[in-house]
């Protein structure tokens, strides 16, 4: 303070003086209070509002520090008398995974503890539509205040950044990322992928592991003795198919099997190979190779062996349509069993649906005691646990009928189907040697002498051998 004098030449008193000082963001204001001198007068609660008015000071003030400072008399300290509120930004948007991608070509721990050295994590099947990431939406901010009334803007989350490659979808709503079609999720680059190929570079073996796909495997290599490839949709190899399992809802096309007899093929499509041999082959549609040795196969359409060989040696082969070869057997009389006709194929599938419908009317029927027992008890006597056990067997059993419905109209279909006439031939440009055996429906031949051009078919239940 600035010393006044009075006309006495006596100190002028001075009272308390209040100073404000505002922070540079404006969220706070101090006081700093000089006390009075010679008798002047302490500091008020209205000097101290009236310093922060003048200092635009209106929103956040502290009433209770303020009264404080008047009572204690809390002079020549730094006091902070206001505070605004900071805006608060809203939260960034954020992916969540619902996948969790397994250390890839480590082993896998059978329940018993073992190791299968077999399953190496190679692929994360997923289906289509199948949700991928939860979207969890940026929000928005909460604006903030000064001290001196002025509003401090908020700013919005940003949106999360979708990891999209291909084949990967955002649902409608903004809220899920899906798979747009089935097969194997990879992440690349940060980016999240299906491929509907999986493709193995090599050989399937040690360092691939069995595979189990949703949807096409393409193999360059060979598939070695003792692993599995599995596929929804169709599997091609480039290479040898060995002892191994291939299994394909769709196609298989390879270059050649030689399965050691514990090779097995299984497509419900069809098979495209150049030679078969020693294998178990079972096929829902039909079969073409150059040469088939040793093999039993089961073919639910055509079995053509073309080429410059077109050669079928030994083995069992049961076809529900058209065998058309070069050459059946071999000069050495070596046994080439042959069953031809939808007949062939229909009476096994039509032996599985019945031991399938016999295993449903034992389950209905529990069911059914089940349901007349619980329902024949006062359910507000029945635990929660009896009440559970007589929701599911009522559904259980809604189920079985609906399956058992649709396979006996299934049935039904195959027998019309079975009493058809058998139109199925051989077709052989070359020999049919003997000890080739044949048979069509009811009736089997035994070939006891070559026979060149041979056309073989079915009439008033013989076997007859025409001219190709």
């Amino acid at each position: 303070m600035t010393e006044q004098l009075t006309e006495n030449n006596e100190k002028k008193p001075q009272d308390a003086e209040c100073r404000v000082e505002l922070s540079n963001d404006l969220l706070q204001a101090f006081v700093s209070v000089l006390a009075p001198e010679d008798g002047g007068l302490d500091i008020t609660i209205p000097v101290i509002m009236q310093a922060l008015k003048d200092n635009n000071v209106v929103y956040g003030i502290k009433l209770d520090v303020i009264q404080k400072i008047v009572i204690q008399k809390l002079y020549e300290k730094k006091i902070l008398v206001a505070e605004g509120v900071p805006a608060q930004n809203g939260k960034n948007g954020e992916i969540t995974n619902r996948f969790v991608f397994g250390k890839k070509g480590i082993p896998k721990y059978n329940v018993d503890g073992s190791v299968n050295f077999k399953e190496l994590n190679l692929i994360y099947n997923v289906q289509k539509d199948q949700v991928l990431c939860d979207i969890i939406a940026p929000t928005d901010g909460v604006d903030g205040m000064t001290v001196t009334g002025q509003n401090i803007a908020s700013v919005r989350g940003r949106d999360a950044r979708l990891p999209l490659g291909k084949n990967v979808l955002v649902n409608p709503q903004n809220t899920e990322i899906i798979a747009g079609i089935s097969g194997n999720l990879v992440e690349r680059h940060n980016v999240l992928e299906i491929d509907d190929t999986f493709v193995v570079d090599g050989d399937v073996d040690n360092a691939i592991g069995n595979i189990d796909f949703v949807g096409n495997v393409f193999v360059k290599g060979d598939v070695k003795s003792g692993f599995s490839v599995n596929a929804l949709g169709n599997i091609k190899v480039n290479g040898i198919v060995e002892a191994a399992t291939v299994k394909a809802r769709g196609d298989i096309t390879i270059l050649g099997m030689n399965g050691a007899g514990g090779g097995r093929l299984t497509a419900e499509g069809n098979l495209i190979a150049s030679f078969l041999e020693n294998a178990n082959i079972e096929v829902n549609g039909s079969i073409s190779a150059n040469s088939v040795m040793y093999c039993k196969i089961r073919c639910g359409g055509n079995l053509e062996l073309k080429g410059k060989n077109g050669s079928m040696v030994g083995g069992r082969y049961v076809v529900a349509k058209d065998l058309t070869a070069r050459s059946i057997g071999s000069p050495s009389h070596i046994i080439t069993d042959i069953t031809l006709g939808s007949s062939t194929t229909l009476v096994s599938e039509m032996d599985t649906i019945f031991r399938r419908l016999q295993q449903l009317q034992n389950d209905e029927l529990k069911l059914a005691q089940i349901i007349v027992f619980l329902s024949s008890k006062d359910k507000t006597m029945l635990s929660q646990d009896k009440l559970k056990l007589l929701d599911q067997a009522v559904y259980n059993k809604s189920v079985i009928t609906l399956e058992k419905e649709k396979l006996q109209v299934k049935y039904s279909v195959m027998e019309e189907e079975l009493h058809q006439p058998n139109v199925s031939k051989i077709i052989c440009k070359g020999t049919i040697y003997a000890g080739t055996r044949i048979t069509m429906g009811t009736s089997s031949v035994q070939v006891t002498e070559d026979r060149d051009n041979a056309l073989v078919y079915l009439s008033d239940s013989e076997i007859i051998f025409g001219v190709a």
